[in-house]
């Protein structure tokens, strides 16, 4: 958001938000007879142009270091990918360098924060193997498998996107602060929580959901019987993306035992070596694309 440019639109998005209005009421209000968020801040209130005017002071606020980007869904930076999900987020924060031409065509790598060697040896290998093939590697800045796949991207010279829990502004883990520096010089950190916001229990399943939206596949290194990377899959799966699972996750957990019984009709693919992973993840990705478009088609023709 550029605030010599900003439009009442953007502002409004952002001051409904601090009227009280859940993301998923806002949304709501958006869809309901081609509402438009100034329209709705107007009902909301008769204050409205001093509401604006508070929205602005807080971009300014957020940006007054240079570096935080705002981007609400009336924003033409917004990460376009979102939208394909019914609970996008409406507003988005940023550090580091959108994507070339506006569109970040990502791949999550996601696991255990207490890897095996294996486990982070397999991540570094997947996250290279993928920036070869010319994918963002995506992940949630955790210790562990995501460190690895991060660290490994930035290593191969390649693109990586945090999604984060936290505001974009807030180091989570700690130790992984230098990790956070490099990838907000190298590559990009998003959140949908606002700068100053702190780790709580459902941020994570939250910023989950929104590192699936932005990734056209998940891949699952390693993961435990309660591991929250198994919401990240099913909430993939929900959206029409691809999901590949290690050969340990497809064996060692009953949600991956399941998930193997049904692949690949059920868009997961199984992968028994790291060499598989890219491949079976690109095959997934184009089945994908086609049983949408017939999808389209059919709907068309009905």
């Amino acid at each position: 958001m550029d605030l010599q440019n900003v439009t009442d639109e953007e502002l409004a998005v952002l001051a409904l938000l601090s009227l009280d209005s859940s993301p998923a009421h806002l949304r709501k209000m958006m869809h309901a007879n081609g509402a438009t968020p100034l329209s709705c801040l107007k009902e909301k209130t008769p204050d409205y142009f001093s509401k604006l005017e508070e929205a602005a002071k807080r971009v300014r606020g957020w940006q007054s270091d240079g570096i935080t980007q705002v981007h609400t869904f009336k924003s033409p930076t917004y990460p376009a990918q979102l939208f394909e999900v019914y609970n996008y987020p409406p507003v988005v924060f940023t550090r580091g360098s959108l994507p070339p031409g506006g569109f970040d065509q990502a791949i999550a790598i996601v696991g255990s924060r207490d890897a095996a060697r294996w486990a982070l040896k397999s991540a570094a290998f997947i996250s290279r193997d993928g920036v070869k093939a010319g994918f963002t590697i995506a992940s949630g800045l955790a210790s562990g498998v995501d460190a690895a796949a991060h660290w490994a991207a930035l290593d191969a010279g390649g693109r990586t996107v945090a999604v984060l829990g936290t505001g974009v502004d807030i180091c989570y883990p700690r130790k992984n602060a230098g990790l956070q520096k490099r990838i907000e010089t190298d590559g990009m950190l998003l959140s949908q929580f606002v700068p100053g916001a702190t780790p709580t229990r459902f941020s994570f399943p939250m910023r989950n959901e929104v590192m699936s939206a932005y990734s056209v596949g998940t891949i699952v290194v390693q993961a435990s019987e309660n591991s929250g990377t198994r919401h990240q899959v099913r909430t993939a799966l929900k959206q029409g993306h691809a999901v590949v699972l290690s050969a340990q996750v497809a064996r060692n957990t009953s949600w991956g035992r399941h998930l193997a019984r049904e692949a690949p009709n059920n868009g997961v693919r199984v992968a028994n070596a790291v060499e598989e992973v890219i491949p079976l993840l690109k095959d997934a990705i184009g089945a994908n694309l086609i049983n949408r478009q017939l999808f389209e088609h059919q709907l068309l023709a009905s």
